[in-house]
């Protein structure tokens, strides 16, 4: 048996604009704002929860996200 692996968001903060626009698309709501000096960024909370649907990566339009 072949057990397949999520894919889960990797996020290149230095990319990152602060937007928000993926964390409204998560639905299972693993992504949050982090403070970073003065900006803020995206950051994934937790692994588990992702369920890899890709959403945050199409919604991001600085393309900070892949999959």
């Amino acid at each position: 048996m072949r057990v397949m692996a999520t894919r889960i968001p990797l996020i290149d903060t230095t990319h990152c604009s602060g937007c928000g626009a993926c964390i409204g698309a998560c639905a299972p709501g693993v992504l949050a704002f982090e403070h970073r000096g003065w900006r803020k960024v995206t950051v994934l909370q937790a692994e588990d929860p992702c369920t890899g649907c890709g959403k945050c990566q199409i919604r991001c339009w600085t393309h900070a996200i892949r999959m």
